[in-house]
């Protein structure tokens, strides 16, 4: 057992607690226990402190498990989208200041999470955009490394995209495609959900219709297609031609 001390900051005389210079305490004192000096080592910040006490290093590592479940529930840094399953359970890219997915259940709580920074299986580098599909499956829009990353609904990877110059959005659409707009390439790309490029339309200008890095899309049950550009600075609307091939006409999933 670790040897502990009474802070000299606080003890009892009779039935009162007082400062160390006999004054009353009102309220709480902040501590009453502490370490033995003699024990103390390394730096004071929680996760780098170590303690030749085997009891303290256990109680150390609960703290730190506690820390890292409360930054898993609540220490989101500038997350980059959101992306639900029918159930009501959503997926967050977490993604400008992190480098994570967090799953949660349709109430808001806290499930799980995954990823790490890298360039590996699993790993992110601005994951920037996340949609699912019929299958529960999660892709990952890994804009900085050049690729969309796909996995269970659990964080098992399944698959990769690579090669897709940094993806800054992404849909699966009710037809089940991969529909992907690249920023600095200016361009709309349908993919098939096992990574094939089918279709690709855009070219980078302020005129209207062209692109000058779409940040986001969607589109209404009609097929009319709404972007919003960084640079550009504005959102616009296409509507799809009179017999427009379906084919190159995205829809969204209900």
């Amino acid at each position: 057992m670790a040897q502990l001390h009474r802070d000299r900051r606080c003890q009892r005389q009779g039935d009162r607690i007082v400062d160390a210079v006999g004054s009353p305490l009102r309220g709480r004192p902040r501590t009453a226990l502490g370490v033995d000096q003699s024990l103390r080592s390394g730096a004071q910040r929680l996760g780098a402190r170590r303690h030749s006490s085997p009891d303290f290093q256990v109680h150390q590592r609960r703290q730190e498990a506690a820390a890292d479940a409360r930054r898993a529930r609540r220490g989101f840094k500038r997350p980059t989208d959101i992306a639900w399953l029918p159930d009501g359970t959503f997926f967050v890219s977490d993604g400008y200041g992190n480098t994570r997915v967090a799953k949660f259940d349709k109430n808001g709580k806290f499930l799980m999470t995954w990823g790490t920074p890298g360039t590996g299986n699993g790993q992110f580098n601005t994951p920037h955009s996340i949609a699912t599909d019929k299958n529960r499956r999660v892709y990952v829009s890994d804009r900085a490394n050049n690729r969309i990353q796909v996995f269970d609904e659990n964080g098992k990877y399944l698959d990769q995209f690579p090669n897709i110059t940094q993806p800054y959005n992404i849909h699966v659409s009710a037809d089940q495609y991969l529909w992907v707009f690249s920023g600095p390439l200016d361009k709309m790309l349908k993919y098939d959900l096992n990574g094939k490029l089918l279709y690709a339309w855009g070219t980078h200008g302020t005129a209207p219709g062209l692109f000058w890095a779409v940040h986001s899309f969607s589109a209404d049950t009609d097929g009319n297609l709404y972007t919003a550009e960084v640079f550009g600075g504005r959102p616009q609307k296409f509507r799809p031609k009179p017999g427009a091939d379906p084919a190159k006409v995205f829809h969204p999933q209900p």
